[in-house]
């Protein structure tokens, strides 16, 4: 085989390749995705609450195996007084702490969110979880929703 017809057989491949990718792309085929959304809520009136220093969310498997390999730290938000208006964290704590979302890879099974909410010593001063199905996300609609309300241990 000459050198021009390595170069023009090559290039054929490389094309053959690419339209392959192309149209796998196309058909959908690839990893899917599930996309939870959970709301998160504390327990209680304001004067029943203990102050929370900072709220501690576990993913769990279906066989209890953990997902991520340590805890995701719930987010603090605040408005533009610099007041908390959600999330976990400086002696204050709403009744709603918020939405956090959460994507994977796994497309089936289900996952089980667990939030501690923790003073500031470190003690468990309320605690709710949640198991869900995943499901393949396509569009908004596919969300995940999930609500924990967190109690008293």
């Amino acid at each position: 085989m000459t050198m021009s017809r390595f170069t023009r057989f090559s290039k054929g491949l490389i094309a053959a390749g690419m339209l392959t990718g192309s149209a796998l792309g196309i058909t959908g085929c690839g990893p899917d995705y599930a996309l939870f959304k959970v709301h998160v809520a504390a327990s209680g009136t304001a004067t029943e609450r203990q102050p929370i220093e900072e709220c501690k969310m576990y993913i769990t498997d279906e066989s209890g195996n953990p997902v991520v390999s340590d805890y995701l730290l719930l987010g603090k938000e605040y408005n533009s007084a610099n007041v908390l208006v959600h999330g976990c964290g400086d002696a204050a704590t709403p009744t709603d702490v918020g939405n956090f979302s959460y994507s994977t890879s796994r497309s089936s099974g289900s996952l089980t969110f667990t939030v501690n909410a923790l003073d500031n010593s470190g003690k468990v001063v309320q605690t709710g979880k949640v198991s869900g199905a995943a499901k393949p996300y396509h569009a908004t609609s596919d969300e995940i929703g999930l609500s924990i309300q967190m109690t008293k241990p």
